[in-house]
């Protein structure tokens, strides 16, 4: 099992890798033009400069801090909606339809209309992205509850297991997986609702180095940030499959 698991990490980081050496040679012979393409060696020497003057950890440290401010407020909130959406019939049918004519607003759409409400500042920011959070823990909340066994259910009610019991031992237990595929969503859509809220109405954040190399026409910058921003998606991925993980499992990789 464990060389199993070392192969496919190998396979997964050749891939890319063999992708990033044929863009180096290729721009470096003038195969494609460096205006538009310029070699991932000068990307990550630029990357680097950033980071020697503080420029990336501070941006980088603004996104994040969005991100995770959003997550746990919005995030937070939607899970405790679809969890009650999902035990109580009468709550799901008076959310349901707000959820569902809400749900597809694009939020970023929103931008102007929460700047006029909170001002040209970050609690416009936040609640832009905590409101894109929630929508996604919204639905895996209330989808987990609705798919966990009747039978268990029906065991519950025949030992009088209610309310926050039923809840700890029950609920959630059954709802972790579902939940924690949910929550990769979430992280995911605030991550890009932050970096497009920063690329309009922010002076720091990934977005605004996207939106500051767009003005300039320094490709390093965009291309830099926009590698900054895949490596945060790598690394939410691994932490959530890892939480995904049963604990008994976790050792055997």
């Amino acid at each position: 099992m464990r060389k199993l698991a070392w192969q496919n990490r190998l396979i997964g980081a050749i891939v890319p890798l063999t992708l990033v050496i044929l863009w180096e040679l290729m721009s470096r012979n003038g195969m494609i033009s460096q205006l538009f393409f310029p070699p991932p060696s000068m990307i990550l020497a630029r990357l680097w400069q950033l980071s020697l003057d503080g420029t990336l950890p501070a941006n980088v440290g603004a996104t994040v801090g969005r991100v995770i401010v959003g997550v746990l407020i919005g995030g937070g909130f939607g899970l405790l909606l679809g969890l009650t959406m999902g035990m109580s019939a009468r709550i799901n049918a008076a959310a349901d339809g707000l959820v569902s004519v809400t749900h597809p607003l694009p939020k970023i759409a929103l931008l102007p209309l929460f700047l006029v409400f909170f001002g040209y500042g970050e609690t416009a920011r936040l609640v832009l992205v905590g409101l894109s959070a929630a929508f996604p823990m919204v639905i895996a909340a209330r989808t987990a509850v609705h798919g966990i066994d009747p039978l268990l259910i029906d065991v519950c009610q025949s030992y009088r297991i209610t309310g926050f019991l039923r809840l700890r031992r029950l609920i959630l237990p059954a709802c972790r997986p579902v939940v924690l595929a949910g929550l990769r969503l979430a992280i995911n859509t605030a991550l890009i609702v932050a970096i497009s809220v920063e690329m309009l109405a922010a002076n720091n954040g990934l977005g605004a180095i996207l939106w500051f190399g767009w003005q300039t026409m320094r490709l390093e910058d965009i291309y830099g940030a926009l590698f900054v921003i895949g490596l945060l998606g790598y690394i939410v991925s691994k932490v959530i499959s890892w939480a995904e993980t049963p604990v008994n499992k976790r050792t055997i990789k």
